[in-house]
């Protein structure tokens, strides 16, 4: 029985391949769309999920307030709290800590005088049991004892090959910003791609001058502590008991301040998708958009589903006489049932089966147009195989349960006497589900709209800084004696200048699009104890007006003031955090730091530094002549690549053993909007495909309705009717349906928008238009789908049509 049904399923395809081309079609699209985007949240979720015993490993968290209001949240922490935490809470088994302040020139020179330099920007200090908390590979050398020694620095097989091809690794030394030597002690595999932490080079935290202090200090905060609780402990009383924790030890500087700061357990496996903490590992962040992903996904094939069963009710007259028969001749009813879902069974497994198929093609293309490195391989692990096996009951279910309902109600004896017809609830049942298909189109086509628009919006939006035609060098940190940098730098900088397409040069201890680490508390003269965390730089005097920033009150820095070395300047946000009264006010003003005090000398406009995702940060610039870890070369002229040689050439003559490492600006920052393009690229690429998806199932609904409807197309065509009126009848109904979809989903697309758009500091206007355009492409698409078919049915000729009845 079964074989047969198989048998009629494929046979009844073979005779329609229009509509079963239609829905095989819809359903391969809606299932590999489904999978792509599956493969993709199962990567997104699989970050930092290799580490053993994850489920009890967390980062703690570190907000500050001033009284209630809050000022920042922190991924970084004092190096106090691990210790602490491990002394006074029983629930911490362990804890391990990472100082990100490892970045700078290492260089190898081998026996034979070979010298080989890198500028590295992945390398930290971590804690001794750093290998046995985490589970990063380990290719040489004793997780316990590669970081328990001061001088100990473990590299990553990729760093190892660089410095070393293929000599032995261990026992080497390398040399840390020209004044630090560590030996070698253990060679990691290179870090997973999904794991929160990328790092090339770990140095032992001993090595750090002070380690032995730590336990003790409660105001440096840049250390990212992790701690491990016991099994059994409770996430949320051990937050609460993190409360009188703080007390204990600062208690007395929040009475006194007025300030305090709160600790709370982030679970490790949380960090990649929802954390956007200040002083973060990257960016990370993004759990939405894997909520809006996984909607779109189930929504291309929920739309192809409703298009299987639009059409196969729709064909119910088609069929009658089949079911007619088959009653007549003794078939039951739960037999013709399992027919019809053997067919939708078929139907959804060859969709499957083409979907995997073009899944394993697509994969390579899709991570190199998004970045992305989704292994293939995750098609066949435990969880998708399964999975699949779901998604095709579902399919079946779906797909084939109400059609298989709807032809079996047939009666026998009205199918046989050809007076049967389409019940008024189908009809109904069928226009509720093209109305469906029509609101989820209009929801994600306002989604798409205001997607794009945010991201236009971010992306044109005035910096407040020029960043375009900059070229920012990394400043050497091997040159440890300061009278020999700052010689250094002049002569990089006098022979940059004599060049005809570089206009300016100039320092800085940060840049655009780069975190600031450098935070501390300022007050006013006037006001002592009201202590503000300010974003501190470090700049020279040709820094300002390189980047065009505008001054709002005061002046820049001067040479031709030697007292600016005691002086600041500062800008609007920061103005407003001490409660000063208005920049020219500022002016008059000193701001204290210790025990030193330093005049106001100007006031500058407040510029993005980050994403327009950010409130703007309150800044503070000192005066700097002997180092900045950012120079800025100022290009007047597009000729980059001459130019480049030639800032080359100047460098290798300043720094002979230093490497250049170097970008522009502008690509640099434009990398701050990364995770959102490839959310945009992602978004529009499926909306695209769910509305392609619709427009299929629409147009062989279309289809068959125009041929069902011949006959009277053709007898309005003999009375007189016009092209334009046949296509207006056929039309006018799906015209009506759109407006109720609308009707329905803009409410919907608003809500969702406006809930998204929350996430930014800087957001655009969910205005009348993105809902207009979005009703005029939805009907434009919608008739451009329906006229095709009812053109062609309009034009057919009558004589032929009706000289068969």
């Amino acid at each position: 029985m079964l074989t047969n049904n198989f048998k009629i399923a494929l046979r009844n395809f073979s005779r329609n391949k229009v509509y079963g081309s239609i829905n095989l079609s819809g359903l391969v699209i809606g299932m590999a769309s489904f999978l792509i985007i599956t493969l993709y949240i199962f990567q997104e979720l699989s970050y930092d999920r290799f580490h053993k015993d994850v489920a009890t490993k967390y980062r703690i968290q570190m907000n500050r307030y001033d009284g209630n209001e809050p000022l920042f949240e922190s991924a970084v922490t004092f190096p106090a709290v691990g210790p602490a935490l491990a002394r006074d809470i029983p629930e911490v088994q362990e804890f391990v800590r990472i100082l990100p302040f490892g970045t700078g020139v290492f260089r190898y020179e081998s026996t034979n005088g070979t010298l080989k330099s890198f500028n590295e920007n992945s390398s930290v200090f971590a804690d001794k049991n750093f290998f046995t908390f985490f589970n990063f590979k380990l290719v040489s050398g004793n997780p316990e004892q590669v970081l328990s020694e001061k001088m100990q620095v473990v590299i990553s097989e990729s760093t190892a090959h660089k410095y070393f091809g293929d000599q032995e690794a261990i026992g080497k030394i390398l040399a840390w910003r020209g004044e630090s030597d560590f030996v070698v002690s253990g060679v990691m595999a290179d870090m997973p791609v999904n794991s929160h932490m990328n790092f090339d080079i770990i140095m032992s935290l001993g090595s750090w001058d002070g380690f032995e202090e730590f336990p003790e200090i409660w105001g440096w905060y840049d250390f990212y502590t992790f701690v491990k609780l016991d099994p059994n402990a409770n996430p949320v009383a051990f937050d609460d008991k993190m409360e009188d924790f703080m007390k204990k030890y600062k208690g007395d500087q929040y009475l006194e301040s007025g300030r305090w700061e709160t600790l709370f357990l982030q679970p490790v496996t949380d960090i990649h998708l929802y954390s956007n903490l200040s002083w973060d590992m990257g960016y990370n962040g993004g759990g939405d958009m894997i909520y809006f992903l996984v909607a779109i996904a189930c929504l291309i094939l929920i739309i192809a589903w409703v298009n299987y069963i639009n059409l196969a009710t729709a064909r119910a007259i088609k069929r009658a006489r089949e079911v007619g028969v088959r009653k007549s001749i003794g078939a039951q009813k739960h037999q013709l049932i399992l027919q019809f879902l053997t067919e939708a069974f078929v139907f959804n497994f060859i969709a499957i089966s083409v979907a995997v198929g073009f899944t394993l093609l697509i994969i390579p293309w899709f991570n190199q147009v998004n970045n992305l490195t989704i292994s293939s391989g995750i098609l066949f692990s435990a969880p998708i195989l399964p999975g699949l096996a779901i998604l095709l009951l579902i399919g079946t279910i779906i797909s084939g349960l109400y059609p298989a309902f709807v032809l079996t109600s047939f009666s026998p004896t009205t199918v046989l006497k050809g007076t049967v017809s389409v019940r008024s609830g189908n009809m109904a049942f069928r226009k509720l589900l093209v109305l469906f298909q029509f609101a989820a189109t209009v929801v994600l086509i306002v989604c798409t709209f205001t997607v794009l628009k945010q991201m236009k919006f971010m992306k044109s939006q005035d910096l407040g800084i020029e960043i375009a035609k900059n070229l920012i060098l990394i400043s050497p940190t091997s040159i440890p004696d300061r009278e020999v940098m700052i010689s250094k730098i002049g002569f990089l900088r006098n022979h940059l200048l004599s060049y005809q397409n570089i206009t300016g040069f100039s320092m800085s201890t940060s840049i655009t699009g780069t975190e600031n680490f450098g935070i501390g508390p300022l007050a006013t003269r006037s006001k002592p104890g009201a202590f503000q965390d300010i974003y501190r730089s470090r700049i020279d005097h040709d820094f300002m007006s390189n980047y065009k920033i505008e001054f709002i009150a005061g002046r820049n820095f001067s040479k031709d003031f030697p007292g600016d070395t005691g002086a600041v300047i500062l800008n609007e946000i920061a103005i407003k955090q001490l409660q000063i009264e208005n920049p020219e006010m500022a002016l008059q003003e000193k701001i204290v730091t210790g025990n030193r005090e330093w005049n106001i000398v100007g006031v500058i406009k407040s510029y993005h530094d980050a994403s327009l995702r950010e409130e703007l940060d309150p800044m503070v610039f000192y005066l700097t002549r002997s180092w900045g870890r950012f120079l800025s070369v100022k290009l007047n002229s597009n000729d980059a690549s001459n130019t480049l040689g030639f800032v080359k050439e100047q460098w290798k003559k300043a720094f002979a053993d230093a490497p250049m490492e170097y970008y522009f600006l502008d690509d640099h920052y434009n990398r701050v909007y990364e995770a959102d393009d490839r959310f945009n690229n992602l978004f529009m690429a499926f909306t695209g495909l769910a509305i392609f998806v619709a427009c299929l199932g629409l147009f062989g609904l279309v289809s068959f309705t125009a041929e069902q409807s011949a006959k009277t197309i053709s007898i309005r065509k003999v009375l007189g009717s016009s092209i334009n009126s046949i296509v207006f009848h056929l039309t006018k109904e799906y015209l009506v349906l759109i407006g109720f979809a609308s009707l329905l989903a803009f409410p919907i697309a608003y809500y969702l928008m406006d809930q998204w758009l929350e996430e930014f500091a800087y957001r655009t206007s969910l205005g009348a238009g993105i809902f207009v355009v979005t009703a005029i492409l939805i009907t434009f698409i919608a008739v451009f789908t329906v006229s095709f078919q009812s053109i062609k049915a309009a034009k057919a000729n009558p004589a032929e049509v009706l000289r068969n009845e």
